[in-house]
């Protein structure tokens, strides 16, 4: 049955939504405002303002994670949010050495 609510579930995980980008109140226009409720952000005492991955968009917290629990695309362009993966440059990283740990 769970496997079953878990199927028909068709928005973003709450750990992508978590996971979005936030964006400082320095980096807000005066007219910069939500798509989705029209409310200027800087409106806002403390604005808690999201950007999407790949597309670039803009929401309140609040509202792009209404809507990511119900869907995977931006409510603007419609782009698959969670078509594009992060691309991870690990060629610079340190490999993990077999520190005599395990027996």
């Amino acid at each position: 049955m769970e496997q079953m609510e878990q199927s028909n579930k068709k928005g973003c995980p709450q750990e992508f939504i978590d996971s979005l980008p936030r964006i400082s109140v320095a980096k807000l226009n005066s007219d910069d405002s939500c798509p989705i409720c029209c409310t200027v952000y800087l409106e806002d005492d403390y604005p808690l303002v999201a950007r999407l991955p790949h597309c670039g968009h803009t929401f309140d917290l609040e509202c792009i994670s209404v809507w990511l629990s119900k869907s995977t695309s931006c409510p603007l362009c419609r782009d698959d949010v969670t078509s594009h993966k992060v691309e991870v440059d690990t060629s610079q990283a340190e490999l993990e050495q077999d520190w005599g740990m395990f027996g």
